[in-house]
């Protein structure tokens, strides 16, 4: 009782090591439960160090991790992301977010995109949402929204989806790239207006192809000074329309998302959205003047995934 010595002998035996102790047992380097890896076990004849007098076990065990977390290696530029996990010691408060693969998690609060463990931003905790001990969450251009620092698509390079405690420590992370848009996509592409001048607060019209459709696509009107195609990324636009849905509201409620794709088509940008719409920088009508036409492929800073036409056009000013 003093020393917490054993003074009884044995010869042969079993022995249980387990969570009976508590999480941290007397002289004990580790925590219970051990993490998921691979184990052996030894029998010193002494406590003194070093442990000199010992045998160990030839052979090894294997815990299972209480957590697991996986997501396809290589994504494609602008496709869904479904992130599947396992969790032994599951929480209503559990939660997934998706970070830049060098983040920290536990000191950063840049999460790109976050979801409960049952798939959105609204049932989180319970009720709605009781601790699942296994399941998936697709992250998506469709509704609920899962958006936080980024809106979709998300910026290729190589990120990492965590599975996370109810603050901003992580149980378990995995990395993945989100690949680049395919090689020539934004050569291949062009974009031009129907007219090389307008009237003041005349409906500019701009018709556009691509080779890859990708959600959230749009199309923006610059001063022909400030965007063209030697330039590494792009500012944001004065004014700007989805290329597949011709409008700035999309066809998702909540993110106000574009879903919907489109390889080619035509969009008119001009003042049915009222003088100063979602994210325009500028206002309705434009001031007369020089400008061009950009196609990104996603919102993102830095944009740097850009079409933008060769040609410019000019808007005659307002009439005294």
């Amino acid at each position: 009782s003093e020393n917490n010595d054993c003074a009884a002998t044995a010869t042969s035996g079993t022995v249980d090591i387990d969570g009976r102790f508590g999480p941290s047992p007397r002289y004990w380097k580790g925590s219970w439960p051990f993490g998921g890896g691979t184990y052996r076990v030894c029998l010193s004849f002494y406590n003194n160090w070093p442990y000199a007098e010992f045998v160990c076990s030839e052979d090894t065990f294997s815990i299972m991790p209480s957590a697991t977390i996986s997501v396809p290696s290589e994504v494609e530029f602008g496709s869904e992301i479904v992130v599947s996990f396992t969790n032994l010691a599951a929480a209503s408060t559990n939660w997934i977010g998706i970070y830049d693969v060098d983040d920290d998690p536990a000191v950063s609060s840049d999460t790109l995109f976050w979801s409960s463990m049952c798939g959105s931003q609204e049932d989180w905790v319970e009720p709605e949402c009781p601790a699942q001990s296994a399941g998936s969450v697709t992250f998506a251009a469709t509704d609920p929204d899962l958006e936080a620092d980024e809106q979709w698509p998300p910026s290729p390079g190589a990120r990492k989806v965590c599975l996370m405690y109810d603050d901003y420590e992580p149980i378990i992370c995995e990395n993945f790239i989100i690949k680049e848009l395919p090689a020539g996509t934004t050569s291949s592409s062009t974009i031009t207006t129907s007219k090389s001048s307008y009237d003041y607060s005349e409906t500019i019209s701009a018709t556009f192809s691509v080779p890859v459709a990708i959600q959230n696509s749009w199309i923006g009107v610059y001063r022909a000074e400030d965007a063209d195609n030697t330039m590494g990324s792009i500012p944001e636009p004065l004014g700007w329309v989805y290329a597949a849905c011709n409008n700035v509201a999309g066809d998702q409620s909540e993110t106000k998302n574009c879903a919907a794709t489109a390889t080619s088509g035509t969009v008119d940008i001009d003042g049915r959205f009222g003088p100063s719409p979602r994210y325009w920088k500028g206002s309705w009508p434009f001031g007369g003047g020089t400008y061009r036409v950009c196609l990104s492929f996603y919102w993102n800073t830095p944009n740097t995934k850009f079409v933008c036409s060769d040609n410019t056009f000019s808007i005659a000013p307002m009439a005294p």
